[in-house]
């Protein structure tokens, strides 16, 4: 009899609490308009340009309860005039392209993803409308070329040196240099090819810290070439493949013209990869995964980061992207972590600062164009990219890195290891050709 009471008990409990909870959930909901008056206030808004009263009224009668191509229009235009222009696109997307075929639709489409950083997007809807392609600059052109120079300056710091040392034998970085060229051509059949020669002229000097003069002089050349080929298969959705070729020339002469040591060698690898992209309102995933052999351990690399733009804006964003890179100090791999934030501070002015946090002597990015493999462990590194946009066709930039290094030193049976930091300023130009 109790359980047959309790039961009872619960099950009319249970009845009365969802009929408190439906009784009282219209207060808690937002406010309900009939949807001809809802379309009065939005056209009068509209004509009147009073964008702020559209946004507020978007905000207050749910209008994701009701949807219509004119709200919807009208409510992206509000977003776009504020220059909110990735919420503008929330509205624009919903519509049908196809069924419309509204010219005013496609231009608000078309610059709202120019100025959310998504030209392919924007080219993708040139090619799917050809009324649109007519009207823009941008669309017109049936490839459209991005050229771009680059340069690095490194601050070589001279190394510690070790008064009781018994024999060691120390590499001190002397100079290094580095130059890029790169290469973007888009066409209007979704495909967008990249092209980037690097060259990276390094000099060290080797010497025993227990000696007073340098022992030999080591002069490296490192050629690079990475391609890509990225394919939009819809709005927001991007695949793309990269493969990042590397040769490495090292030559090593004697300081001394009465030694016959001398030592030359070559090595060359490949960095392959595979990546899909996927815009989502607020939220860009980037995930991937690379295929980078080194020391013949074929190591596959998984990454994910995802940008977020938070409520829609497009002045501030921030980007963490986790991956899993191998380390040749030890057969374990390891997790890393790359966090960084943008901020637009005025209309041609971006500031990105970042940093990378992780163990490891070879590092490569989400994207594969930059490689880190050194004798010495990375600790982290930490910095700032800063883009300037002086006009619509080209843009200066810069990026000033600071890596933490640990460097390994054996004194006989004895192993030292030392800290160090190893400043950079990368410097360049791009510029778009019709």
């Amino acid at each position: 009899m109790t359980s047959l009471r309790e039961y009872i008990f619960a099950k009319y409990a249970f009845i009365y609490a969802i009929i408190v909870i439906a009784g009282l959930s219209p207060l808690f909901s937002q406010t309900s308009i009939p949807y001809y008056k809802l379309e009065q206030m939005s056209y009068r808004y509209y004509v009147n340009q009073a964008w702020d009263s559209l946004i507020a009224m978007e905000k207050k009668y749910r209008p994701e309860d009701i949807h219509s191509y004119a709200l919807d229009l009208r409510y992206g235009a509000a977003c776009f005039h504020k220059k909110n222009y990735r919420k503008a696109l929330r509205f624009f997307e919903n519509l049908d392209l196809k069924q419309s075929r509204d010219l005013l639709l496609l231009e608000y489409r078309y610059y709202a993803y120019l100025q959310s950083g998504r030209p392919e997007d924007a080219r993708k809807l040139c090619l799917d409308f050809e009324a649109l392609s007519q009207q823009t600059d941008f669309c017109k052109e049936k490839v459209v070329a991005t050229l771009g120079v680059e340069s690095k300056i490194f601050r070589i710091n001279q190394n510690f040196r070790e008064d009781d040392a018994i024999t060691a034998t120390q590499k001190i970085s002397k100079s290094r240099e580095y130059y890029a060229f790169y290469l973007q051509l888009s066409s209007l059949k979704n495909w967008q090819f990249t092209l980037a020669p690097m060259w990276l002229y390094e000099r060290n000097e080797y010497r025993n810290t227990a000696w007073e003069n340098p022992l030999w002089n080591e002069n490296v050349v490192q050629n690079h070439l990475y391609m890509s080929a990225r394919y939009a298969i819809g709005y927001g959705k991007r695949i793309w493949l990269n493969d990042h070729y590397v040769m490495t020339q090292t030559e090593a002469q004697p300081v001394d013209s009465t030694s016959n040591y001398y030592s030359y060698h070559t090595d060359e690898k490949h960095i392959a990869g595979l990546f899909y992209q996927h815009s989502i309102r607020s939220l860009d995933f980037i995930a991937g995964v690379q295929y980078a052999p080194q020391d013949s351990v074929d190591n596959i690399i998984p990454s994910l980061g995802v940008s977020w733009y938070p409520w829609g804006n497009d002045r501030f964003f921030i980007y963490t992207c986790v991956s899993h890179q191998p380390s040749a100090s030890s057969p374990r791999e390891k997790w890393l972590i790359k966090q960084k934030w943008g901020v637009k501070l005025w209309k041609k002015l971006w500031v990105e600062p970042f940093g990378m946090y992780g163990k490891t002597t070879h590092y490569y990015d989400e994207q594969g164009y930059v490689i880190y493999a050194q004798q010495e462990k990375m600790n982290y590194y930490w910095g700032v990219d800063m883009q300037y946009f002086p006009g619509k066709k080209y843009a200066l930039y810069a990026s000033f890195q600071k890596y933490n290094l640990t460097k390994e030193i054996r004194y006989g049976e004895e192993t030292k290891f030392y800290d160090t930091n190893f400043p950079s300023l990368l410097f360049g130009i791009k510029w778009q050709l019709k």
